[in-house]
């Protein structure tokens, strides 16, 4: 891996860890102060997508190519919770290799 690669790589996990703690602070703000029916709805969410960002840096660490469809587009790549599938990782191994980063 070139440092410029390496460089770009810091950025993105970087980008990804500030954004979640903004959701997951954003979350937090909905609980502790929220007056609303529906701030419940905005902890959950935000929570959840606090996940998500921490979880796609965990593995942006390890190798970019897990959290895009298309690199280029920029549009990163979730997952079908029904069928516990994740679209990006098509071989078996792949797949073993996921696991293990995320499971740490």
């Amino acid at each position: 891996m070139t440092n410029e690669t390496t460089s770009n790589q810091q950025r993105l996990v970087v980008k990804l860890e500030e954004n979640a703690m903004d959701s997951l602070v954003h979350g937090v703000e909905h609980h502790l102060y929220g007056r609303r029916n529906t701030d419940w709805k905005y902890v959950i969410l935000h929570v959840f997508h606090a996940v998500e960002l921490f979880l796609k840096a965990r593995l942006a660490k390890h190798d970019e190519s897990f959290i895009y469809k298309n690199r280029k587009s920029g549009n990163t790549v979730g997952s079908n919770v029904r069928s516990h599938t994740f679209p990006f990782c098509k071989s078996g191994r792949k797949k073993l290799r996921f696991l293990a980063i995320l499971l740490g």
